[in-house]
């Protein structure tokens, strides 16, 4: 027992040094101008796209497509997705590999209940294969015609409280001139 432990403590240590460095100092730097998609239910009740233009000790402004600019408190960011581009090669793959498991899972049963051989070995065998051919070509085209943006997830990346209020408006570009007074009506 102890010489498990003595074994398994270098290598625990390790990963607890690599988990505590990582988030918060990489993160840092790769935020200022990258898309993210952000779920602050506190502050608004679906997702946020956009750029990030602001990022400090405490809050992230981001500026969707359209020009909308949101903050959002550190704390009140439950789910922070980082854009790692668009293509259609991760997700070809990745369908390709569920279709495949699941149609050579539902051939090998129906080869075995069907079983066209005389054996019921040869009849999965001949199912499942069948079924996994079928599932990765489907798979493949399937994940070829819908090719989309891939995410990085980071779950509660600042410390999440389901209390942080919404913020104040995001101020307003200085260089941007002031909007018109209004008119008096009469």
């Amino acid at each position: 027992m102890t010489k498990t432990l003595r074994r398994l403590v270098p290598g625990l240590a390790a990963l607890a040094l690599l988990a505590s460095a990582h988030p918060a100092g990489a993160q840092d730097r790769q935020l200022l101008g990258a898309r993210v998609r952000i779920t602050a239910p506190s502050v608004l009740p679906g997702k946020f796209t956009g750029t990030v233009t602001q990022y400090d000790a405490a809050h992230l402004a981001v500026r969707d497509s359209m020009g909308a600019e949101q903050s959002f408190p550190l704390r009140s960011i439950l789910f922070l997705e980082i854009s790692k581009g668009a293509g259609g090669g991760g997700s070809v793959g990745s369908r390709a590999k569920l279709l495949a498991f699941a149609l050579g899972g539902l051939g090998a049963i129906v080869g075995g209940v069907a079983h066209p051989y005389k054996d019921v070995g040869p009849s999965v065998a001949l199912g499942g294969a069948a079924g996994i051919v079928l599932g990765a070509g489907l798979g493949a085209a399937w994940g070829a015609s819908a090719p989309g943006e891939r995410w990085e997830w980071v779950v509660r990346p600042f410390g999440y409280d389901a209390r942080a209020p919404a913020p104040p408006a995001v101020p307003a570009d200085s260089t941007a001139p002031p909007p018109p007074p209004p008119t008096p009506q009469p």
